[in-house]
């Protein structure tokens, strides 16, 4: 494969250095994990600091998106569709999307979750990367296993939870 990659680069070369230089950095850019057949049952706590106080820090290069059905849907809570995302405007507006939302209100009680989720994977240079639970029903909690927020609707901007799951949803 790599060898494939080098060898498709020298044949750009003869069309033009920016032509090559992006290929490269297209091959060698941080890829995030592939999608499980099933989601997790919880996310693990994180043990990147930036992480443990932001949903998503800033800097991902590029985003993978993996939806979930529920646990009324046959097969139940399995994977219906992916998307990679390499777009460094798209992946940064989803980043930012993330970190506009709401911290859940107490004494809020919200309808039956029913497990259907999107898992989204963000990858980062050096290798990092990060999980995020996005549930599409209940509170629409969002977690990526240290912060947890939610798109539902609430909080001082209402319109960021269902504007950021609407542009998941499309992306998928």
């Amino acid at each position: 494969m790599i060898a494939a990659a080098v060898a498709a680069l020298f044949a750009l070369a003869g069309r033009g250095g920016a032509i090559a230089a992006a290929a490269l950095s297209q091959a060698s850019a941080p890829r995030p994990a592939a999608c499980p057949p099933h989601p997790p049952s919880s996310l693990p706590a994180q043990r990147w600091r930036a992480a443990e106080g932001q949903l998503a820090p800033a800097g991902a290069v590029a985003i993978r998106l993996c939806r979930y059905s529920g646990l009324n849907a046959h097969p139940k809570s399995a994977l219906v569709s992916s998307r990679l995302l390499a777009d460094p405007a798209v992946v940064r507006g989803i980043v930012t999307g993330f970190d506009r939302l709401p911290q859940m209100p107490r004494g809020i009680f919200c309808p039956m979750d029913d497990g259907s989720q999107i898992l989204v994977f963000l990858a980062y240079r050096g290798g990092r990367e990060l999980t995020i639970r996005v549930a599409l029903t209940g509170c629409r909690i969002v977690t990526n296993g240290s912060v947890g927020r939610t798109a539902a609707g609430f909080g001082a901007a209402p319109a960021a939870g269902p504007q950021l799951i609407k542009q998941l949803e499309q992306l998928l």
